[in-house]
């Protein structure tokens, strides 16, 4: 289902990024369609929605290293959890586009590196056979 989505959204992005060449985005590609109003108003509610999105992440961080460090649970030190969190990603920010990007690339390998691991990990736990009788006896039949 994602795909059904997805697809078409990257092909429409694609697209209007060639048409425009902008570091505007989505600001430039509503102005030239709607006039300057309404592109003003995509960009100041982008910047609301990655404000609102982004600030999750700090305490989402503290409640993830909670289970390592559980004095860092509540209180003082998940307040200076989150606001070093915060201060740290905001300063790889200011640095440099190039080094954010070197981070980015890093936090993405360190997120996917238990995936890594658990999925080849539990493939072998996987009953195939028991799942598709529930849901189509037909296929099943076939299969076994």
């Amino acid at each position: 289902m994602p795909a059904v989505w997805s697809v078409p959204e990257a092909l429409v992005a694609a697209e209007l990024a060639t048409a425009f060449p902008s570091n505007a985005g989505y600001v430039t590609w509503v102005s030239a369609a709607f006039g300057p109003f309404w592109g003003f108003l995509e960009g100041f509610l982008s910047w609301v929605a990655g404000v609102s999105d982004n600030s999750i992440y700090p305490v989402l961080f503290c409640d993830y290293l909670k289970h390592v460090f559980p004095a860092a649970a509540e209180g003082a030190p998940r307040s200076l959890c989150a606001l070093a969190f915060a201060l740290t990603l905001s300063w790889l920010n200011y640095i440099g586009l190039d080094i954010m990007g070197w981070s980015a690339v890093g936090l993405a390998v360190f997120t996917i590196m238990p995936f890594l691991y658990i999925v080849p990990a539990g493939l072998p736990e996987v009953e195939v056979v028991p799942r598709l009788q529930e849901a189509c006896p037909c296929v099943a039949e076939t299969l076994s």
